[in-house]
């Protein structure tokens, strides 16, 4: 009982919680193993902490005794709303807006979107050239971003072109176009500005804030999060409803001028939906209208945009890290015909997209993309009456629903940790969705896009992690925003760019850097020519003498490599480690996972995939090639 025991040893609140956001945000499967044996109703000082599916299950299910009043901010959206408060009403008005039997106009948005982004990174420069040799150009090769270069701009696209929730001009709020070079250029540049500024009047933006500090108040506010980022985060929160507003406004405005051509958005069809109250003026009625179809629109996709990020992200992560997972998936989402190609509306590929979304949904069971939901008790009550984990809990006990757990709680699942796709679900016992009275209605719209998302992932050439820290999931705040993927053609060939800080006094220890440097370079060529491996390599010093920088260029797998280096060249570095800043412990043989480590942390890694003229050979392949030349 690690967690636990330490748990329970702290006395503090403050140090209670710091514990438990480590736990829940970098060890959540070990965290929720413990509870769901241990601890399965965690009693915190803010809340209590849910863990095991039969429990989770019948929270959700009972709307008598539990209320949603902790999504903070969102009492006059659904989301916010009990049944007394006309939740059911609600409901069925905004279910009635996004009707299934249009799902493949969603699948068409949304492979639309995926076909802009593959276009801008497939474009080649050809020309009329052709290549040295007569050689043909090799395939297609590039890197994605998943969270925010992939799912979040396709997601954005749904909110934009299905939703009707589209950009504003960048003038309707004070701002200059985007001064375009007088160059040609192949395609219109994108405005890099609303990447670079998250206060740029812009949907991405807005959802970003609104849904972020939504995430803050209902969930973040119970953990430790960077304070900066946090106050940063809610300080643009009201511009950014001034802004929405000011914006939903004006497309009304435009739709009530002249209706647009083809099928109708979200948007058009809220507007024509509303009901007036006969006794308003005209003005009265305008404002009514906006303020109704800001909260509904907004509050929609907001419940879209990051979530179908998050299950995207975690997917595709999931996948990368299980090769015959990914290898079956694969193999699926290979026999699924794109959005708005020829029979993509059929039964049969329908059939396919089911299959393909059943290996995702066994996927996502490892790491939902929302891990918890909430409650408020009603009333004093028991949880789990009549059982050995009974627990009361009083009058306005505020309830984490574990979903992350129950999915994998071993008392519900059978063998969890395994990834088994033909497991047999009843749709309740789906939590990843939420379940009962107040699960999430836009499920099927999140779902096409998902589907469609992974499809076109999977079925990139060679799909793989990019090295290094880009090539691992990482979330922001919420959010997640790192989890680079390569695709194409790979390269035998790594490169390694390894920036050391200089120990201060630096100019002492630059010196004796470079001495060492000198006197050892005979060493150093006889270690690289003994590892064998290595195709290029230098020392270069950077920035006056306070770093050193190894580049190097290499085949095979990372650990393989260093693991040779600490074998053939452990000596040379620890010579020079010790004129290194916040270097790892010495010598490297005794910490060898350390100097790993040490040298994953600095290797500045490519934000673009590497390039090699001839990916295919070896440092060996090329030597033997230069022998049977001489001969």
């Amino acid at each position: 009982m690690e967690f636990l025991e330490a748990y329970t040893a702290l006395h503090s609140a403050d140090k209670r919680k710091e514990l438990l956001t480590e736990w829940v945000f970098q060890r959540r499967q070990g965290l929720f193993a413990e509870l769901r044996e241990h601890a399965p109703f965690l009693q915190t000082q803010d809340f209590v902490m849910i863990s095991r599916h039969e429990d989770v299950k019948a929270i959700f299910e009972d709307f008598t005794h539990f209320n949603v009043k902790a999504y903070l901010g969102s009492e006059d959206f659904v989301l916010g709303k009990d049944k007394d408060k006309g939740h059911d009403a609600d409901r069925a008005f905004l279910e009635g807006l996004i009707p299934q039997a249009e799902l493949e106009r969603v699948h068409q948005v949304a492979g639309g979107a995926i076909a802009a982004i593959f276009k801008r990174l497939m474009t080649r420069c050809t020309g009329d050239a052709a290549l040295p040799g007569g050689r043909s150009f090799r395939d297609p090769a590039g890197r994605i971003n998943v969270p925010l270069g992939f799912a979040r701009r396709v997601s954005v696209a749904v909110a934009q072109q299905y939703f009707g929730f589209t950009d504003p001009e960048p003038a309707d709020f004070g701002i200059q176009p985007l001064l375009l070079p007088p160059y040609p250029i192949p395609e219109p540049i994108e405005d890099p500005r609303p990447l670079l500024d998250p206060m740029f009047p812009c949907v991405a933006n807005w959802i970003a804030t609104l849904n972020g500090a939504f995430i803050h108040g209902a969930f973040g506010r119970h953990f430790i999060f960077d304070p900066v980022a946090i106050q940063q985060l809610v300080s643009r929160v009201p511009q950014v409803r001034k802004e929405v507003a000011t914006h939903v406004a004006a497309l009304i405005q435009e739709l009530q001028k002249q209706a647009s051509a083809g099928p109708a958005t979200i948007l058009q069809r809220m507007v024509a939906a509303e009901k007036y109250d006969q006794a308003l003026s005209m003005e009265e009625r305008g404002k009514q209208l906006v303020e109704k179809v800001t909260r509904n629109l907004a509050g929609m996709v907001n419940g879209m945009v990051d979530n179908v990020t998050s299950a995207v992200s975690n997917a595709v992560d999931f996948f990368l890290s299980h090769p015959s997972a990914q290898e079956t998936a694969t193999t699926v989402a290979q026999t699924v015909i794109p959005a708005g190609q020829p029979e993509a509306d059929s039964k049969e590929n329908q059939d396919r997209r089911n299959t393909l979304w059943r290996l995702i949904r066994e996927a996502l069971r490892f790491n939902a993309p929302v891990p918890f939901l909430l409650r408020i008790a009603n009333q004093d009550l028991v949880l789990a009456a009549g059982t050995v984990r009974e627990t009361y809990v009083a009058e306005g006990t505020i309830l984490f629903l574990g979903v992350c757990s129950a999915m994998m709680d071993e008392t519900k699942w059978e063998r969890p940790l395994e990834f088994r796709p033909d497991r047999t679900w009843a749709e309740a016992d789906d939590l990843i969705f939420g379940t009962g009275w107040h699960d999430c209605f836009g499920k099927y719209i999140a779902q096409a896009q998902i589907v469609e998302m992974i499809r076109s992932l999977l079925t990139l050439q060679n799909l793989r992690r990019a090295p290094g820290r880009l090539g691992k999931l990482e979330y922001g705040t919420f959010f997640p925003k790192q989890l680079a993927v390569d695709f194409g053609p790979k390269p035998i060939q790594t490169a390694l760019t390894a920036i050391m800080e200089i120990k201060p006094p630096q100019a002492f220890h630059a010196q004796a850097l470079k001495l060492i440097l000198s006197q050892a370079y005979q060493q150093v060529v006889d270690v690289l020519d003994r590892v064998g491996t290595v195709h290029f390599a230098r020392f270069v010093f950077l920035e006056n003498d306070t770093k050193l920088a190894l580049m190097t260029s290499y085949d095979g797998a990372f650990d393989t490599y260093m693991k040779n280096y600490i074998e053939i060249a452990g000596e040379l570095f620890n010579l020079m480690l010790a004129h290194i800043k916040d270097a790892p412990p010495l010598p490297v043989r005794r910490y060898r996972d350390e100097f790993i480590a040490y040298v994953e942390k600095i290797d500045l890694v490519s934000d673009s995939p590497f390039y090699s003229a001839y990916g295919d050979l070896t440092v060996q392949d090329i030597l033997g090639m230069q022998e049977g030349a001489k001969k």
